[in-house]
């Protein structure tokens, strides 16, 4: 059980309001360590029985079978869901329980502000839905799910057969970092707003907003209409997209129905899109990227340094010779903050290694993860001086160049 905190009463009234704001609260920090140790608990001994290092394939399976069974377990499946969503291929236990506890962090401060920072079972209701469960199994509260407003900038008039919803997109959105943030509550939906990793306009929050049905609220048959076409609207963990400008949101008790049993009106004044999420091959990187993929293909799809090396085409490099090399700095703390370890226990442990490819005089960096077949190339250009791109290829054998 986590330790609470006092709480005070709410600074804003049209915010979280009542008794229950004034109760006993956790402050985010707290919350986050707890549900990392959690995490750390239920899947350290399913990892350790199967001999897995790393949130992978074989795990991701395991995980799966296990939760049938396991109800702690089958809770924090859409924790282990957004972890893994954070970069691609597989990450080892121990960023994994980092990770978790960093993204927990963001949504509970971003509910706490609804509450003077303190995270309770008003501000609460605000935690994104994979937090909820979380939160009444550690604190012991159960969340006061009542409709309410999270953030400046939306307001939200009526229930039932007619909702408004405005929303300043730039204000309600200020200072956000979660990867989901609850604006608002109303009687039968969720409004929320999901981070984009690559955006159309960078001079406004990364985000665009979704609705979500609130579970137990809306009918089992629910289906939404706003415009164009029919969808099921029931799962709490699917989200509908709400389009700048405005836009009548129809929910109606099944497929089909003519009268819907409410009208939601939304009204935004902006809101940021898709964007180019990475660059694109390059004329500039092709020569160093042709030369170190042919070395994939010819040792079977995979990087193996010791076949190049042999055959003559690589040339072995030591920690100590490629320190200094324009390039490698930048590399290196991006390595480090991937995996939350150190180069040296990397090299030491042989997850990493180093080597110069003679044609196209380009370093190599060799990343893996112990027990996994995943891993990642990344290219120094020598000739330039700087780090250029890395190549991933996943357990499955599929390839990827992702440049800089």
């Amino acid at each position: 059980m986590i330790k609470s905190v006092p709480t005070g009463s709410v600074a804003n009234p049209k915010k979280a309001t009542g008794s229950k704001a004034r109760g006993e609260g956790v402050t985010p920090d707290q919350f986050a360590q707890s549900h990392s140790a959690l995490l750390q608990d239920t899947l350290g001994p399913l990892a350790k029985s199967i001999g897995a290092r790393a949130l992978s394939g074989k795990l991701t399976d395991a995980i799966r079978e296990e939760a049938r069974n396991n109800s702690q377990l089958a809770m924090l499946t859409d924790n282990l869901r957004e972890v893994s969503q954070s970069r691609k291929g597989s990450i080892p236990l121990k960023e994994v329980y980092q990770v978790d506890q960093q993204l927990v962090k963001e949504a509970a401060e971003q509910a706490a502000k609804s509450s003077d920072g303190v995270l309770n079972a008003e501000s609460a209701r605000f935690l994104p839905q994979e937090l909820r469960a979380d939160f009444e199994h550690l604190t012991g509260q159960t969340i006061f799910d009542q409709p309410g407003i999270a953030v400046d900038g939306i307001t939200v008039k009526g229930q039932g057969k007619k909702v408004e919803v405005n929303i300043e997109f730039e204000k309600a959105l200020a200072g956000a970092t979660a990867r989901d943030v609850v604006l608002a509550l109303t009687d039968t939906m969720t409004v929320h707003a999901s981070r984009l990793d690559g955006v159309e306009d960078h001079n406004i929050p990364p985000y665009w907003v979704v609705i979500s049905p609130r579970e137990g609220k809306v009918p089992g048959n629910t289906q939404i209409n706003s415009g164009s076409g029919w969808s099921s609207f029931t799962n709490p963990d699917k989200g509908h997209l709400i389009r700048a400008g405005h836009t009548d949101v129809n929910l109606y008790p099944g497929y089909n129905e003519k009268t819907p049993f409410q009208i939601a009106s939304f009204n935004l004044d902006k809101v940021n899109e898709y964007g180019t999420a990475q660059k694109e091959p390059s004329a500039k990187t092709e020569a160093v990227r042709s030369s170190w993929e042919a070395l994939c293909e010819a040792n079977g799809g995979e990087f193996d340094f010791a076949l190049g090396i042999k055959a003559g085409q690589l040339e072995s490099k030591s920690l100590a010779e490629v320190r200094d090399i324009p390039g490698t700095k930048v590399l290196f703390k991006a390595i480090r903050e991937n995996s939350g370890g150190s180069i040296s226990r990397m090299v030491k442990d042989g997850l990493l290694e180093f080597a110069v490819d003679k044609q196209s005089n380009s370093l190599g960096v060799l990343r893996r993860v112990d027990g996994e077949l995943e891993q990642w190339l990344s290219v120094v250009d020598l000739d330039k001086g700087r780090w250029v791109g890395t190549w991933s290829v996943g357990d499955d054998g599929t390839r990827e160049w992702n440049e800089r």
